[in-house]
């Protein structure tokens, strides 16, 4: 994956609870720090594709409105054992390059129906990483623009 100068961040993450809660909440983060820190607007989070045996979800998808370009996001939220550093290689290395076509066929149907409008699109990464234990640290979020 070729990614420009990664942003890293931290987040609050203490109460979640279960897989499918810390996705959106990772999801919620991501979208945050797009419009914070790129000033992108969110578009739809979590839209979902279900084209003959093409079928996912993108996790975000947000728009530069001034430049008109598309930011879809994939967002790996993962947690780690207590005491377990992790380096944010482990959730880009699940990225794999299947995934990242079967997300720009996805994104290529939502183009052609007309359901998504852009002149550029562009494919980023934001990883969270969430203790185990949660006992309180903050999660800790990387962004990687244009990621693939």
């Amino acid at each position: 994956m070729d990614a420009s100068d990664p942003c890293s961040w931290t987040a609050p993450f203490t109460e979640v609870r279960g897989r499918i809660a810390l996705a959106r909440a990772g999801e919620r983060a991501a979208a945050d720090h797009l419009a914070r820190t790129h000033g992108l607007v969110t578009v739809a989070t979590n839209v979902r594709i279900a084209v003959e045996d093409l079928r996912g979800e993108l996790d975000v998808v947000a728009e530069d409105r001034s430049r008109g370009f598309l930011v879809v996001c994939e967002v790996k939220a993962r947690t780690r054992a207590a005491g377990v550093r992790s380096t944010g290689g482990d959730a880009v290395e699940t990225l794999g390059a299947r995934q990242r076509a079967r997300i720009r066929r996805m994104t290529a149907v939502l183009l052609a129906d007309g359901t998504l409008r852009a002149r550029t699109v562009r494919f980023d990464l934001v990883t969270v990483d969430v203790a185990a234990d949660r006992d309180g640290r903050p999660a800790r979020c990387r962004h990687l623009v244009a990621a693939w």
